[in-house]
């Protein structure tokens, strides 16, 4: 794969886990997979996937400049 394929990909990752960051932290939505109270806001999950996020995109920063 060559490096400027797989940054778009990450970059896409990286927006796709921070939009789901996004969706854990706001109140009132039914939030999928949680064993808790599915309805208020989710810090761990909004955390995790944040990281994840910010770790793509530094990825993909990389993964540019490996090609």
């Amino acid at each position: 794969m060559r490096g400027s394929t797989l940054s778009t990909i990450l970059v896409v990752v990286g927006i796709l886990c921070i939009a789901i960051a996004i969706y854990y932290i706001i109140p009132g939505f039914p939030h999928l997979f949680t064993f808790s109270d599915p309805n208020k806001s989710h810090t761990t999950h909004f955390i995790a996937f944040l990281a994840a996020g910010i770790l793509a995109l530094i990825a993909s920063r990389f993964a540019r400049n490996a090609a």
